[in-house]
């Protein structure tokens, strides 16, 4: 990843989060959006691209939704579509069927990256050493690594997770997460962990070779929908979704770990059954649901406790295949199987914050503050502040650090206000930056219709 775009995500990753964790409400209130045009009925899986603009899969085609109600075709037709993942150095992820598809490109060309991919959770890894795994199904478990990052024909090589040595179905769900270097107990190489049809395993040489965890188990351990939790009280912790057929053992069960090795049973997100899934929601927040039951439920505290949210319609016989947390603070869900109720639905109130007020600026920095933030089109103003008189440059950058707009470039006081033209802006989060000859200070903005 390039170095400005590091920057510019960690930025954009902190921006929402404000000073402390964000607890979402007892009961949410949903509503369809884009009702009036019936193409995309089914929602297999829901995304937002790197500017923020919501895109949908399903078995026709991928849509973009519009903020009039309509849906407009987002890429080139791909069906039988799964789910889009858009990555902040500007690859785009796909899955079809069972197969990984990359664009580099926005989604003008695209190339297939690997067959037979696991369920919903299988996405491309970039190891720390920047090589490529996919996890794959067949004879167990199987994992392709490229060191080429998949460009060249050949420069995939399958190497065996651990597994039941006789050919197994299709895993329901694989997945992976990186606990870095500095991690108790995690080598100075960092380490991956995977999930899978037969259990937890990891790696501590870059997906070369693996080692079974005690969470593994052929044929009766099945997990799914691994994550690292990225703040609440068990920050920096994996949590993995798990069903447990051993003797004793737990279905619907969640469990946690801070290496990768050692694992610990903390709740139960639903009753006994198989097909839960978990999705993270940042700020350390979980939410579970669980097959075509339509309630979803909620954890604060890393899966060890859950509260029930509601269904996202009151109808029954639909599946919820996908939640995200959409970059205007609301949250979004992915609905498929009633004919009436599928589609794509959002929170009728915005349960995130958005945007994060800069602090006050120390006497010897520059200081930024944009208002309206967020800004539903038109005009932000925006202010600068410095101790003394100076050369500035003021620029807008979108969330890939890509030029937008100037501003200002040249003298100014010590407190100046400039005003900023949103009203072509693509919905989602953007950067003002304002740059000395010795110093530049940043700040998060969002357009949101």
């Amino acid at each position: 990843m390039r170095p400005l775009r590091q920057t510019l995500l960690c930025l954009l990753a902190l921006a929402p989060l404000g000073a402390g964790a964000q607890a979402l409400p007892d009961t949410l209130v949903w509503e369809r959006i884009g009702v009036d045009d019936p193409i995309p009925a089914d929602a297999d899986g829901i995304a937002f691209d790197t500017e923020g603009r919501l895109v949908i899969a399903n078995a026709y085609d991928a849509f973009r939704w519009m903020p009039d109600g309509s849906w407009v075709p987002a890429f080139e037709r791909r069906g039988n579509g799964r789910d889009y993942r858009f990555e902040p150095d500007g690859d785009v992820y796909y899955r079809r069927g069972r197969s990984l598809w990359r664009s580099r490109d926005n989604g003008e060309t695209w190339r297939e990256m690997g067959r037979r991919v696991h369920g919903s959770d299988t996405w491309a890894l970039t190891t720390p050493e920047g090589s490529l795994l996919i996890g794959l199904s067949g004879s167990g478990d199987l994992i392709e690594r490229s060191e080429d990052d998949g460009d060249t024909v050949g420069g995939w090589v399958g190497h065996d997770y651990p597994g039941n040595p006789q050919t197994e179905p299709a895993a329901p769900n694989s997945g992976f997460a990186v606990l870095p270097p500095g991690t108790p107990g995690v080598p100075a190489s960092g380490r991956i962990v995977g999930a899978g049809i037969t259990g937890m395993a990891y790696s501590d040489d870059d997906g070369r070779t693996w080692t079974r965890s005690e969470l593994w188990c052929p044929q009766c351990v099945y997990a799914r929908n691994i994550t690292r939790l990225d703040g609440g009280p068990h920050e920096g912790a994996l949590v993995v979704s798990l069903d447990d057929n051993r003797p004793g053992g737990v279905s619907a069960g969640v469990w946690r770990s801070t290496d990768g090795v050692a694992w610990e049973f903390v709740g139960r997100s639903f009753e006994p059954g198989l097909s839960v899934d978990i999705y993270p929601l940042g700020d350390g927040l979980l939410t579970a649901t669980w097959g075509t039951q339509s309630g979803l439920r909620a954890s604060e505290d890393g899966g060890a406790t859950w509260k029930d949210l509601g269904p996202v319609d009151p109808r029954q016989g639909y599946s919820v295949n996908d939640l995200e947390r959409g970059p205007d603070g609301h949250l979004y869900a992915a609905l498929s199987a009633n004919p009436g109720v599928a589609g794509v639905y959002r929170t009728v109130d915005r349960i995130f914050a958005v945007a994060a007020e800069p602090a006050s600026p120390s006497p010897a920095s520059l200081g930024l503050a944009a208002r309206p933030n967020p800004s539903s089109g038109g005009t932000v103003s925006v202010t600068l502040t410095q101790p003394a008189p100076a050369t500035v440059r003021v620029e807008v950058l979108d969330a890939l650090g890509r030029h937008v707009a100037v501003l200002h470039d040249g003298a100014v006081g010590m407190e100046t206000s400039l005003s900023a033209d949103t009203t072509a802006l693509a919905p989602g989060v953007y950067l003002i930056r304002a740059s000395t000859d010795s110093e530049t200070s940043t700040l998060a903005f969002t357009v949101a219709r």
